[in-house]
C-alpha cells in the first residue's frame, strides 16, 4: 500500500507520515488482519509476536515518561489538548499491538491531534519553551507531538493499554531477553573497546563494528550480529544521513528560538510500508513501520 505525503509546505514535521499513512490504509484497503503492529523503523524483529491481543485491549511498550506526577510536563501537555475529554493517559511508546478495529477507530484522532499539537509551534498558542527543550523535559513536543497524538486518541476513545516489554534498547538493555521480540536502536551503541555505531552515520548499513569483540554486552552484540547479516544479505545499500529535512532542522533541534535561560543543564535529546509477518495461531498479524526517506536527528 502507498499512501501520500502529507502537505510538508504547511508543516514539515515528517512524522506525520505515521498517523496519515495508517488512517489512508485503513480507509482505503480491504485490511482483513486481525492485530496490527506499529513500530518505528529502527526497530528491528528478532523474535515472533505473539501477544494476545483482542479488541479494546491493546498492548504497549512503557515509554520513558510516565504521568504520575500531575505538575508534569507530559501531564500539562495531555491535558492542555484533550480539554477535559480524557479519564487518563497511557504512558507508551511504540511498539504498539493493537486489534484493527480499534486502530481504526484511533487512526484519525491520532492525526487530528498530532495536527493540533504542531499547530500551536507558533502563534499566540505557541507552546511554553519548558514543553520542547531537554534541559525540562526528555520529551521534546516538536518530536513527539506524534506520539502524544496516539495516546491522546486513545485516551480520547477510553481505550487503555496493557504496557508490556516489547522492546530492548541496546546500550541502554546489557542482558538479552529471548522474550523480548525487538530491538529499537534509536540511540548509540558502543562495543567493549570503545567503537561507536549509530544508525543515522553515513553507510550505516555497511559500516560497523565488526567482528564483535569479546565483552560487548548480550543486546548490542545481537544488534551487530543482526546488522552483519543483513549486510551479508542486502550488500551496500544507498542510505546516506545526507538530508535535506535533517541538515534544516538540527540546527534548531535544542531549543528553537534559543528562550530558555543558561542556567539549567542540558539534557540529552531521548530519543507506510507494510510488511506481513507470519500469523500467530488463528489470527493474521501485520507488521507496520512508517517509511522514513527522511529521518529525525539521532538521540
Amino acid at each position: 500500500h502507498i499512501a501520500p505525503e502529507y502537505d510538508y509546505s504547511i508543516d514539515s514535521y515528517v512524522a506525520y507520515n505515521k498517523p496519515l499513512a495508517i488512517t489512508h490504509w485503513l480507509q482505503t484497503a480491504k485490511v482483513t488482519e486481525d492485530v496490527i503492529i506499529v513500530i518505528d523503523p529502527d526497530c528491528a524483529l528478532i523474535s515472533p509476536i505473539t501477544s494476545p491481543v483482542v479488541e479494546g485491549k491493546p498492548q504497549a511498550n512503557q515509554g520513558y515518561y510516565s504521568f504520575r506526577d500531575p505538575k508534569s510536563i507530559e501531564m500539562q501537555i495531555a491535558q492542555h489538548y484533550c480539554k477535559g475529554i480524557c479519564k487518563h493517559f497511557d504512558p507508551i511508546a511504540v511498539p504498539v499491538v493493537v486489534h484493527r478495529k480499534d486502530l481504526e477507530k484511533i487512526a484519525p484522532l491520532w492525526l487530528k491531534y498530532t495536527e493540533d499539537i504542531r499547530r500551536d509551534r507558533k502563534g499566540p498558542n505557541k507552546w511554553p519553551i519548558e514543553w520542547n527543550d531537554n534541559r525540562w523535559t526528555v520529551n521534546r513536543i516538536e518530536w513527539v507531538a506524534e506520539m502524544f497524538g496516539y495516546l491522546l486518541a486513545a485516551a480520547h476513545l477510553d481505550i487503555r493499554h496493557e504496557i508490556v516489554d516489547l522492546q530492548m534498547v541496546p546500550s541502554v538493555h546489557k542482558k538479552l531477553n529471548l522474550r523480548v521480540p525487538i530491538l529499537h536502536f534509536h540511540v548509540r551503541v558502543e562495543t567493549s573497546d570503545h567503537r561507536f555505531w549509530n544508525k543515522g552515520n553515513h553507510g550505516a548499513g555497511q559500516k560497523f563494528p565488526w567482528p564483535v569483540p569479546a565483552g560487548t554486552d548480550p543486546v548490542t552484540t545481537r544488534l551487530l550480529t543482526a546488522l552483519h547479516d543483513a549486510y551479508e544479505a542486502v550488500g551496500v545499500t544507498d542510505r546516506t544521513s545526507k538530508n535535506k529535512w535533517v541538515s534544516g532542522y538540527t540546527g534548531v533541534w535544542s531549543n528553537p528560538d534559543n528562550e530558555a535561560p543558561e542556567d539549567l543543564p542540558h539534557l540529552p535529546a531521548p530519543p507506510l510500508q507494510i510488511i506481513p509477518i507470519p500469523p500467530p495461531a488463528a489470527k493474521r498479524v501485520l507488521l507496520i513501520a512508517p517509511p522514513t526517506p527522511q529521518e529525525a536527528p539521532d538521540a
